[in-house]
């Protein structure tokens, strides 16, 4: 960011450009979230006044709760929630193929076989509780912004913590339910083909990176945290 004193500065903003100032790049050719249409764009020799930008760290300019709340927690706690999303669709539809699909040279639905019972009972279990978390952090985070006004770091951490731990986590329940479709998984009309990738294309994105485990470990342990949250 350049200053009016002629300085520069380096620090993380987000600036608002109209469309019409950016060249469109396609480029979002992908396996998963391809409905998204996250495309990408350039521009060149363009001044954005700083009105027209903000800081992560700058107080909210609107008096509202919810303007306490930065984009990163919202961008955290968004993700896992579409995250979770995938992840219940496919593993309802995981659910659902089990009471009728027989394996080969069976005569039994593979709903009665034990591996499929526990895999599902393991999956349900790891769904529920990432979802548990995220919504008591965020539960918490919104009470504390609506009482205090702030977001304190440990609010912070937290959602980012929950946010991330609900995307990775929905990635390996999707992967289960994969698992249990068996060959049916790998035909594009069967809607766990759609998930896996969904779910695997969240988990790649920034906010399931592990390195977040890293920044709520340095938290927790008393150091100085890095990363974003």
């Amino acid at each position: 960011m350049h200053n009016s004193d002629g300085s520069d500065a380096e620090e993380m903003r987000t600036f608002l450009i109209p469309k019409s100032d950016v060249y469109v790049v396609d480029e979002w050719h992908v396996g998963g979230l391809r409905g998204t249409a996250s495309l990408s764009f350039t521009m060149e020799d363009h001044f954005v006044p700083k009105e027209r930008s903000y800081g992560l760290n700058e107080p909210s300019r609107e008096p509202g709760s919810l303007y306490v709340i930065h984009t990163t927690p919202m961008f955290a706690s968004g993700f896992a929630t579409v995250a979770l999303g995938v992840a219940r669709s496919g593993l309802d539809a995981a659910i659902d193929l089990t009471k009728s699909k027989v394996q080969h040279g069976g005569t039994n639905t593979i709903s009665a076989d034990t591996t499929t019972q526990r895999m599902i009972g393991e999956a349900e279990a790891s769904w529920n509780s990432a979802r548990a978390f995220l919504n008591e952090a965020t539960s918490e985070m919104w009470q504390t912004v609506v009482e205090r006004h702030e977001l304190p770091t440990a609010q912070r951490i937290k959602v980012r913590l929950a946010g991330t731990h609900a995307i990775r986590t929905s990635a390996d329940v999707v992967n289960s339910a994969y698992t249990i479709c068996g060959s049916n998984s790998i035909f594009e009309s069967n809607k766990i083909q759609h998930c896996f990738r969904d779910a695997h294309a969240i988990r790649q994105q920034i906010q399931g990176r592990p390195t977040h485990y890293d920044t709520a470990g340095q938290f927790y342990l008393g150091l100085e945290p890095k990363g974003i949250f």
